[in-house]
């Protein structure tokens, strides 16, 4: 039988853990969270928040209302295949719940599936529901006093940070090595919110939380927060790798090195982001850490986590089930000097480095707006 484990003491509104340089905030209402996310994000640092599914609306966020608003304008596109392909999303949407009918397309394996939107920021009951769940919301929302994305000029120059609403199929036990999400890295600061996990029967639910467990096992995660897996109420969806931004460019070069010894002809395909399209299993994560010192954080997302990204850091995902999650880029006055500074030097899209020059414009207007601010209490 699995081991039976309680929860972190609710009494504890926070927990910073003692291995990884990650912070898990259990109460994302709490005032005082601003402080000790401070503290870690301007060390660069990942950050846990609990908690955001008492607050988003299930009824918008299942597979069900996906697929019926929006199942007719999206295609779905296949990541990780030797060939990227698209199928229509409608197909997507019919098999989501059921792994064992999930549409096969030549050369690409199921668990490839993945089907992405952009709600931008027309008003709707998505984005409504979103803004008024976010965890730091002087961070995180739009219009929110510590994101500078509220001083880019346009609509249109925000729309590369979303919401966007990405749904996919999850790996199964066989598939370890395959990532969802591969290696990647974003020039804005970002979260992901996972707010649908396809449901796990009973009778296999001691055999999925080993699995998890194993794929955990080898990263040397927190034991506190592996005692989730043993709570009941907790659904986990999601394991990531999120390495320190200092670390990017030697990893980039270890998986150059890599793929040229593994006589890939073409070379590495690449992400906007510049990084190789490779999703690091134990064996590579283990000869990084050996050879170069890279060791990567590794945390389980649960149904109603967010996950907090910073700028550059290079991170990857791997899904249990079919989930849905929803991304929000921002830009905090901590890390905008260095997204400034990744968009100018051309790692991302060609969209997102023409944002280059407007970012100036939104540091001086923050800057503007916070002097006149301090001149009204002198």
């Amino acid at each position: 039988a699995l081991p039976i484990s309680p929860s972190p003491p609710e009494s504890l509104s926070y927990y910073p853990f003692s291995q990884g340089g990650v912070l898990w905030l259990h109460d994302p209402s709490l005032r005082s969270n601003y402080r000790r996310f401070q503290e870690h994000w301007r060390r660069c640092q990942p950050v846990l928040v609990s908690g955001l599914e008492r607050m988003m609306k299930r009824s918008l966020w299942g597979p069900e209302s996906l697929s019926q608003e929006f199942g007719e304008q999206e295609a779905l596109t296949l990541s990780n295949c030797c060939t990227p392909t698209k199928i229509k999303s409608k197909d997507f949407w019919d098999r989501f719940t059921g792994r064992s009918d999930a549409v096969d397309v030549e050369n690409c394996q199921r668990s490839c599936l993945t089907w992405e939107y952009n709600l931008g920021e027309q008003k709707s009951s998505w984005t409504e529901n979103l803004s008024s769940s976010l965890p730091l919301p002087e961070y995180c929302r739009n219009d929110g006093m510590l994101n500078l994305a509220a001083y880019l000029p346009a609509e249109e120059s925000r729309s590369w940070l979303g919401p966007r609403i990405c749904a996919a199929y999850g790996e199964k036990a066989n598939e370890r090595n395959i990532g969802t999400k591969p290696l990647t890295a974003h020039a804005a600061d970002f979260l992901n919110i996972l707010v649908y996990i396809e449901s796990i029967p009973l009778c296999d639910r001691h055999s999925i939380l080993q699995d998890i467990l194993q794929r955990v096992e080898a990263d040397g995660m927190d034991g506190v927060l592996k005692e989730r897996l043993w709570d009941s109420k907790s659904r986990p969806g999601a394991l990531w790798h999120i390495f320190q931004v200092e670390d990017s460019e030697c990893i980039q070069s270890f998986l150059q090195k890599l793929n040229a010894s593994q006589s890939q002809q073409t070379g590495p395909q690449t992400e906007p982001s510049g990084h190789a399209t490779n999703y690091l299993d134990s064996s590579i994560r283990k000869q990084l850490r050996e050879d170069f010192g890279v060791k990567s954080r590794a945390l389980l997302q649960f149904l109603g986590d967010a996950v907090l990204i910073p700028a550059g850091c290079p991170y990857q995902v791997q899904y249990f089930s079919s989930t849905i999650s929803v991304t929000q880029g921002f830009l905090s006055p901590e890390n905008t000097a260095y997204s400034a500074h990744l968009l100018r030097t051309g790692r991302n899209s060609a969209s997102a480095q023409s944002l280059y020059p407007q970012m100036e414009g939104a540091i001086f207007g923050a800057v503007k707006d916070a002097m006149e601010t301090l001149q009204r209490y002198i």
